[in-house]
This record gives structure tokens, sequence and C-alpha cells, in this order.
């Protein structure tokens, strides 16, 4: 049965206000999901939060409302000590829904489908698989996956393509082209049909121009775990696939 979560929301800008307001509508198609909350909500708030910057969280501090007797997540380097969460602007909310549902997410339940007499492979045996039309962004990433120790890697050039490949082998690293809409379906169907794979791909990475937010936001809700911008960072690519 879904989780709901009322979040006292306090301060923000309007366009801070209008990426929440996108979290919490994108949440609505999770188990856990985040709702604003306000007076005469069915339950209490079980979080608080605040923007420490605006005038109105002296006020909120000053007088708690009845209304609010669980977490507090503050925005801002001066924080009350018993904040349990601090965040500074830049905010980059997939980080904030991410602390979020490591206090209010149920634990995920064992998957005991697993090989326990499987060896985790090595470094040198990683795969990974680009899907992404363009021919030199490919070999672009074939030379920074090799430069992280990656050196198999498949290309795919559409959704139907990449499918068949994740059907067939086994893939450490996905890297997918965000403005994919071929075939037969758009990256968020993309998205939903490799998160039904057991075994699940370990990382999954867009790839955007720009980096819009609500991009980084339903990407994260999606399943990926990171958005890059095109072409991506070397520095925080390598970083990125040597946690991998």
């Amino acid at each position: 049965m879904p989780l709901r979560i009322f979040v006292h929301v306090v301060g923000f800008t309007d366009t801070e206000r209008h990426a929440l307001n996108s979290v919490f509508r994108l949440s609505e198609e999770r188990e856990t999901r985040y709702s604003l909350w306000m007076p005469g909500a069915p339950e209490a708030a079980q979080l608080a939060l605040v923007d420490g910057h605006s005038d109105m969280a002296g006020e909120w501090l000053a007088g708690v409302p009845a209304g609010h007797t669980g977490e507090l997540f503050w925005v801002g380097q001066v924080a009350p000590a018993h904040a349990a969460k601090v965040f500074d602007r830049p905010l980059y909310w997939p980080d904030v829904v991410f602390a979020m549902d490591a206090h209010f997410a149920p634990p995920a339940e064992l998957d005991f489908d697993l090989d326990f007499g499987a060896k985790p492979p090595g470094p040198e045996a990683r795969r990974a698989l680009v899907l992404d039309a363009d021919r030199d962004f490919r070999l672009y990433f074939r030379a920074k996956l090799a430069s992280a120790g990656i050196y198999a890697m498949d290309e795919a050039t559409g959704s139907d393509q990449a499918l068949a490949l994740l059907a067939e082998h086994r893939y450490d690293l996905l890297v997918i082209d965000a403005e994919l809409m071929g075939d037969s379906m758009t990256v968020w169907s993309f998205l939903a049909r490799i998160g039904e794979l057991k075994p699940n791909v370990p990382m999954v990475l867009l790839v955007a121009a720009g980096r819009p937010i609500l991009t980084r936001i339903k990407a994260w809700f999606a399943g990926a775990h990171d958005v890059l911008s095109r072409p991506p960072h070397p520095g925080k690519l390598l970083r990125l696939l040597r946690k991998q």
C-alpha cells in the first residue's frame, strides 16, 4: 500500500516551489508519495522543509505549528541544532528527495532471486551499453569508458536494439540519450522497461543537453542514477565511472 508523507513547506522562491511541486506530482507514481501539507490536511506534517533564508523561517521556528510534529529539513548555512538534514543552495532536488526517502521510505523487500554461487565480475569484466544515434558520441564514450577500465562496450542506435542486447547480456552500466524518441517508445517508457530487468543494471546514466531540472527530477524518479550534460564533463564522468 502506498505511503503518504505530508510536507510543510516554508519559504522558497516561486521557481523552487514550482520544482518542488513537480517533485510531489512525480512521486504519485511511486510507493512513497509526498504531498504539500496545508491546514485541514487529513494528517499532521511528517516533515517540515524550511528555507532558512526566508523571513518566514524565523516566524516558523518561533511558533512551530501544531500541524508539525515530524522531522525538519533546513536550507541555509545557519541551521537549528535539531535539523535532521541541512542543504545549501543551489538546490538539487533529487538530493532532497533521496534524503526524504532515507527517512520515510520503507526498506526494500529482500530479493531472493540471487545467484549465490556466482563470483562478482572484476573490473576487467565490466560491460557497458551505450544507446545513442550519434556515432561520434558513441566513440567518445568508448574512449572514456576505456580510461575508467571498462573495455567491453556494446552500442545501440534505438530502443528496440538496446532491449534486445539487454535481454542477451548482463551490463554494469547503461548510458542513454535523453532525447530518445525512436522505434517504439520514449526514454521514460524505456527506463520503465529496463527497471523490470532481473538483475537490474547497477548504474544508468542519461545524457541531456543543458540538464534541465525537470528532466533531472523525472530521470531520478524513473530510476536513472544521474543526468550528464551533452557532451559530459570528462572529470565528472570519470568520477562516476570509478564509483561504479
